[in-house]
């Protein structure tokens, strides 16, 4: 369905060729979160799929959220994750089938270190 989605400020990794990587390498860098080396990337994941986040992100805590407007603990996406409020470790993601078409991978601290997840079927 979707070649490629960009907006404006985040880099896109590009899945039209590949299957989205089941391993997300994530590191904090001056002002992002840096996974499999692209800052902020707009990620496309598949429903049904199990993704591990490999979090090296030490005092930046990971959330995955329904909102891009910084961290929101009332906007906090739980379901099958095992790593939102986590700096360090791997943890997984299975996406689920009823998944919303985008949420956002956001720090609990730095308002810019935020980025899309855009889920297809």
């Amino acid at each position: 369905l979707f070649h490629s989605l960009q907006n404006e400020s985040s880099p896109v990794l590009d899945t039209s060729r590949h299957e989205a990587p089941s391993t997300l390498n994530i590191a904090a860098v001056a002002g992002a979160y840096e996974i499999n080396g692209v800052n902020n990337p707009t990620l496309i994941v598949r429903r049904g799929q199990t993704y591990t986040f490999k979090i090296n992100a030490e005092n930046h805590p990971l959330y995955l959220q329904t909102t891009d407007s910084g961290y929101q603990s009332a906007n906090i996406y739980s379901r099958e994750f095992t790593g939102n409020g986590q700096t360090s470790g791997e943890h997984l993601w299975v996406v689920p089938q009823d998944a919303p078409d985008e949420i956002f991978y956001q720090c609990e601290f730095h308002p810019v270190m935020v980025g899309k997840l855009v889920i297809i079927d």
